[in-house]
């Protein structure tokens, strides 16, 4: 089965980082990786494109985030080394 990751930059007025920030991370397979100003790190997992895709658009849509772009998308193949590991959706 394959895993796919992708890195977006997502982009906010400063004012509002805190509130995407948390909403976004409540979002399963979203993590927010770094912030600052009105800029996020934002890493995305999925077990397919298209739900990676739905969470790209989780991120995209949100109604605080200006614009979200991608950076980069890999897809890894291998197993996870603990089939329990839960940092994989």
């Amino acid at each position: 089965m394959a895993w796919q990751v992708a890195s977006l930059i997502a982009r906010c007025q400063p004012a509002d980082r805190p509130m995407v920030e948390a909403t976004l991370a409540s979002v399963p397979g979203i993590e927010v990786a770094g912030a600052e100003g009105g800029t996020l790190v934002v890493l995305v997992e999925g077990l397919s494109e298209g739900q990676l895709a739905e969470r790209f658009d989780a991120v995209r849509t949100h109604p605080k985030v200006l614009s979200a772009v991608l950076v980069e998308h890999r897809i890894d193949t291998d197993p996870p080394a603990d089939p329990n590991d839960e940092a994989r959706p």
